[in-house]
Parts: structure tokens; C-alpha cells; sequence
């Protein structure tokens, strides 16, 4: 209560202010945690693993899997530029988008991302904001797998008979950096121990106490050697994270960090 007009009422005023922001700033990181599912969506013959942590208490990453109704399935990963409360706000645009996209596999990715990049060059690219992201999308019978790109970190996918990963290379702009995209779909095929990683570059950016970043090829490095164990999605993920933890400067993460793993039994 301020009982008081002289400093201490002050103070007490601005505590109470302060409280009131962190209530706020609480109540935003419950709605977000609703917006990200808690586990994904598995066909049979797969078996897919996300991990996500952010570097403040609202992120910017986001990721979602999508049950179309053609049988296929979506795997989507974003990344908006900066963090707290914008870009959660874009995160949760990107959400919204996908749910009013629904189900319907023949939007699926393409029409999705216009519609993504549509919305984000009206509404936040006026704002100096952006975000990448990738769709992939999975027919779980074929083995089929699609992958749109919009300035995201490239997909690797590693091919079990060739015993090594490789990126899937799509240079493309962030989502609202142009008017009209243009996209292009690459596709591969996956078999037996075959896998595809998604992931924010806040795991590539991570700094050692020396400055030395994570990097792709420490991280292209050790993903091939876990799938070449035919190690669990969800172990891989583990290890990916204990090895980045080893490494980096102690303390807060400085980016938000999301991994999603999918791998053909």
C-alpha cells in the first residue's frame, strides 16, 4: 500500500509498477507455452523429437507439427529476428496463420508461406521485422518429403546409406522482405535410418568462453556421428544439447535455441 507523497511512497509506487510488468511478462509466457505443442504429432514408422529453450522469458522460435488431411504431416520452424515481447507477438502471428491455414494439404507448403510472407511485409516488415522459416512436409506411406524456405538455417539431411548429412540448400529471403517470394521446393526421399534436422541458428551462434562459436561444422559433425548410432530422436537431441552445454559460456543462452529431429524407422 503507499500510505506515504515523500520518497518512500515513491518507492513504493514504482515496486508495485514493477510487480504489475512481471505479472504481465508471467501471463505472456503462459499463453505462449500454449502456443507450442508439447509434444509432436508421430506417424507410424517415425519418430520425430523437438527441443526448444529460450533465451529470454518470451521467445521468438517457433515450431508445430500439423496433421494434413491428405495423410501427410508438417513440420514447420521459425525464427524471428530479436526477442521478448515483438517477437513473441510475431511468433504468435505465425501461429494464427497456420491455424486459419488448417489442415488442408493442398496449402501445404507453399500457400502457407505466401500467405506467411503476405502477412508479415504488411504488418512487420513497416517495423524493421522479420522471420525465417521452414516447412516441411512428410507423406509417411512414400517416404516423400518436401521443404520450403524462407531465410532459414538449411535443413540437414542425412542419408543412412551414404553414412554422411548434407544440407538442403534453398537461398531464399526472410518471410516479409520481399512483396512476392519465390519459392522452390526441393524434395527427397527417405529410407530406412534416414534423418532431417531443423534447427534456429541460436545453437550455431553459441560462443565458447574464448569466443569461438558453436558452428556448422562442429554441429554437421556431430549430428552424422548420432545418427549414424541409430541414436533415438529424442537421445540425439540430448546429446546435441550436452555438447552444447560443455561448450558454450556459462549463464543465459544468448538466442533462443529450437532442434526438431524426424527420423525414418
Amino acid at each position: 500500500p503507499v500510505r506515504r507523497d515523500d520518497e518512500f511512497g515513491a518507492l513504493a509506487s514504482a515496486f508495485n509498477k514493477v510487480i504489475s510488468e512481471l505479472k504481465e511478462l508471467e501471463y505472456g509466457k503462459i499463453v505462449q507455452e500454449s502456443l507450442l505443442p508439447q509434444a509432436p504429432i508421430v506417424p507410424d514408422g517415425y519418430d520425430i523429437a523437438f527441443f526448444n529453450t529460450s533465451a529470454t522469458d518470451l521467445a521468438g522460435d517457433y515450431h508445430d507439427t500439423i496433421q494434413l488431411d491428405d495423410g501427410r504431416l508438417a513440420i514447420i520452424l521459425g525464427d524471428v529476428t530479436g526477442h521478448g515481447i515483438s517477437a513473441a507477438l510475431a511468433m504468435a502471428m505465425a501461429k494464427a496463420t497456420v491455424n486459419h491455414t488448417g489442415r488442408n494439404g493442398a496449402k501445404y507448403p507453399q500457400q502457407l508461406m505466401d500467405s506467411l510472407n503476405a502477412l508479415f511485409n504488411k504488418e512487420l516488415k513497416p517495423r524493421h521485422k522479420f522471420m525465417t522459416l521452414v516447412t516441411t512436409v512428410i507423406d509417411p506411406t512414400t517416404g516423400k518429403l518436401e521443404v520450403d524456405n524462407a531465410g532459414q538455417s538449411y535443413p540437414r539431411f542425412f542419408s543412412a546409406a551414404n553414412g554422411c548429412s548434407s544440407d538442403i540448400e534453398i537461398p531464399s529471403m526472410p518471410l516479409g522482405a520481399m512483396k512476392k517470394r519465390r519459392p522452390k521446393i526441393e524434395t527427397r526421399m527417405m529410407q530406412s535410418d534416414d534423418a532431417l534436422i531443423l534447427y534456429s541458428d541460436g545453437i550455431i551462434e553459441c560462443s565458447a568462453p574464448g569466443g569461438e562459436m558453436f558452428g556448422y561444422d562442429r554441429f554437421n559433425h556431430l549430428f552424422d556421428q548420432l545418427m549414424r548410432q541409430k541414436m533415438s530422436a529424442q537421445a540425439a537431441l540430448k546429446q546435441l544439447m550436452q555438447a552444447l552445454d560443455s561448450f558454450r559460456e556459462p549463464g543465459a543462452y544468448p538466442d533462443d535455441v529450437t532442434l526438431v529431429i524426424i527420423r525414418k524407422l
